[in-house]
């Protein structure tokens, strides 16, 4: 049976992630992975440890557990990702929840317009979405 050894956390400051199961535990700033201010990111960690994680300024991909980040390109690039999951029936695969402004109503009520992107199947985390 599969035992997940990697885990990764969502705080107020940045990013958290253990190799061991949570007994030790190595942070990683808002800055590195690309965000800042008041966005906390929704995050996802693959099967292979590598992380994803929404911000505003679109997907962030990390292939190694937090020390280094790109954003995703493609249909996904600056976009707004507003939620993530790692798929678990398949955890080399993710959804991520894009959205961007759609204009007004007639009452002036702000509009978005969301689409769920599939992310590829994982050979990468560097792959584009």
């Amino acid at each position: 049976m599969y035992k997940r050894q990697a885990l990764v956390l969502r705080t107020t400051f940045g990013l958290i992630f253990s190799s061991d199961q949570g007994k030790t535990w190595d942070w990683v700033c808002e800055r590195a992975v690309g965000y800042g201010g008041v966005w906390d990111p929704p995050i996802g960690i693959f099967e292979d440890g590598a992380v994803m994680a929404g911000t505003i300024d679109g997907l962030a991909l990390s292939p190694d557990r937090g020390c280094g980040w790109s954003f995703a390109g493609g249909a996904i690039e600056k976009r707004a990702i507003i939620d993530v999951v790692v798929r678990p029936d398949a955890p080399r695969e993710g959804l991520a929840a894009a959205s961007t402004s759609a204009g007004e109503n007639g009452a002036g009520a702000a509009l978005f317009k969301t689409e769920v992107l599939a992310t590829p199947a994982r050979g990468s985390a560097r792959a584009a979405i």
